[in-house]
């Protein structure tokens, strides 16, 4: 382990994008992913709605009363509003395009040489 090597992995800057690291979507993602009335109202947004599996066809609410209803804090709607509205935040969101999924692309190589074995 002392003496482990590696090299970074070498991508184009357009793959892997992920959501802008900003306070206001780390406080809007937080409430997605840690608040029950918000995440039992997306849930239940999706099936009343049909939503599929293209997030761009998806009807979703962005005007302030609905997202009152939705399960939003105020001030979090406040954000959702500044970052250009849910939709935008929820397409940002893997998997897309660009990212289908949210752990980073992970490669090895491994070599063997004539050094000791780690115990």
């Amino acid at each position: 382990r002392d003496n482990a090597q590696w090299e970074p992995l070498d991508l184009p800057d357009e793959v892997f994008q992920r959501y802008p690291n900003t306070e206001n979507y780390h406080d809007i993602l937080s409430q997605l992913r840690n608040n029950a009335v918000t995440r039992q109202a997306l849930r239940q947004l999706c099936m009343d709605r049909k939503w599929g599996p293209n997030m761009q066809q998806n009807d979703c609410p962005n005007d302030d009363a609905s997202l009152k209803e939705f399960g939003f804090d105020e001030d979090v709607i406040e954000k959702i509003q500044q970052e250009g509205g849910l939709k935008k935040i929820l397409l940002a969101m893997y998997p897309n395009v660009d990212a289908p999924s949210d752990h980073p692309p992970v490669a090895a190589t491994i070599y063997l040489g004539s050094g000791s074995a780690v115990k």
